[in-house]
């Protein structure tokens, strides 16, 4: 009765359209070609054929071969339904993510479709997931002919697409108290699963699909007292967002920030900080200003020289690593409340409670090349900025602590 009466409400203020783009083959943003192959780090563009679909490109190299759809109904679509979805929703961005060739006939491409909801709040709203097509392989001419096309949504499918939107369509409440601070958050994809056990249990168990991800990781040499982890390193930034005057720029925010802390070596006290933030769709779908990667994700001595690092920063990290783009595969991890941040003297309380308590249930603990448990934290509070040209800003949210709006984490297995 109460989803009913939301979704009555929300038909009044925003009148719902026929969201055929998501049931029916997907409409594709045209993305420009990469110019150079070594823009991309990722593990798609060694599995994926040099093909695009209605313009959209697979990640195959530097350059892609067009593959034309028949013109059977059920897998096109005209201009006219992009343009009146473009029209209506605000800031709408189709991304292809990825894909894996299944077979020489197979190809399964991972996308992402996000957009402002024209309400007054303008909600990010954003759904992903994985479209199949099989080609005609007993062709012998440069076009392929696509004889099925099928598209599953993200996560289990008893969850309908309604209840997606509407998860993401009501009012957030720190959007609401900081109203006016940022846009809406477009927020990385989790699905909370069900626990088995009979009384409440103190963690949320989660799963997420594969997602594209800016990471960044420095080398703390002070620990704790640093405080390093708070904010995202300097290296991770590519542009710089106007956002008074005349030229003001529009811009996405993606979140939460992820940060993992782990040791250095066995005899050290210095550590290793990584973060992780979601990459939205306006910078996947523009995809021509991707951070370089080169032969090598560490800055040489020439560099470092020429001020890529200054002296004063280097007595407390070391940024030899450049930030890179990574698909980080499917995930499932739990979870537990936390107030504060990812250095705060309770980590390791909260990270024993954790540990504990999902191994009492079952659940097998995933662990790194020296045999620990991959903790890591949820930063809530942070969202980061996004334009077409790539990162330029980082927005803290104030929030007491005693609200534990944070998160402590611990990878798992994945279970299918």
């Amino acid at each position: 009765m109460c989803n009913s009466f939301l979704l009555l409400l929300l038909a009044l203020v925003a009148p719902w359209p026929t969201l055929t783009f998501l049931t029916t083959p997907t409409p594709r943003r045209n993305n420009p070609p990469l110019s150079d192959t070594k823009t991309r780090n990722l593990k798609a563009k060694e599995e994926v054929d040099e093909v695009a679909v209605e313009g959209a490109q697979f990640f195959g190299g530097a350059a892609a071969k067009d593959v034309l759809l028949d013109d059977s109904e059920d897998l096109t679509y005209t201009k006219s339904t992009d343009e009146g979805a473009a029209s209506y929703f605000k800031n709408l961005d189709v991304a292809i993510i990825g894909g894996e060739m299944v077979s020489p006939s197979t190809i399964d491409i991972r996308w992402k479709v996000a957009l402002n909801w024209p309400t007054f709040w303008l909600p990010r709203i954003a759904v992903g997931g994985v479209s199949r097509i099989e080609f005609d392989s007993s062709s012998l001419s440069s076009t392929r002919t696509a004889l099925s096309w099928s598209d599953k949504l993200n996560g289990s499918d008893s969850i309908s697409l309604e209840s997606r939107i509407l998860d993401q369509i009501l009012p957030r409440f720190w959007d609401t108290y900081h109203i006016g601070m940022a846009p809406s958050c477009e927020l990385k994809e989790r699905f909370e699963q069900k626990v088995d056990a009979l009384f409440p249990r103190p963690y949320k168990l989660f799963k997420s699909p594969a997602t594209l991800e800016l990471r960044a990781s420095i080398r703390d040499k002070v620990g704790r007292s640093g405080r390093l982890a708070s904010c995202l390193p300097d290296s991770m930034f590519s542009n710089i967002i106007k956002t008074v005057g005349p030229s003001t720029e529009k811009y996405v925010p993606s979140g939460p920030v992820e940060i993992s802390i782990s040791s250095a070596e066995e005899d050290s006290k210095e550590s290793i900080i990584e973060w992780a933030v979601p990459v939205p769709s306006n910078f996947i779908a523009a995809n021509e200003n991707l951070l370089p990667v080169g032969d090598s994700n560490f800055l040489d001595d020439e560099e470092m020289e020429n001020g890529e690092v200054s002296s004063s920063d280097a007595a407390f990290y070391d940024t030899r690593e450049r930030p890179y783009l990574v698909i980080t595969p499917k995930r499932q991890f739990a979870t537990i409340k936390f107030g504060g941040s990812a250095q705060d003297d309770g980590i390791g309380k909260a990270r024993k409670s954790l540990y504990d308590a999902v191994t009492k249930d079952g659940h097998k603990i995933m662990k790194d090349e020296k045999g620990r448990p991959k903790f890591f934290f949820l930063q809530n509070n942070a969202k980061v900025a996004w334009t077409e040209k790539g990162l330029g800003m980082a927005i803290y949210e104030w929030r007491p602590d005693y609200l534990q709006t944070n998160e402590v984490g611990i990878e798992l297995e994945f279970t299918p």
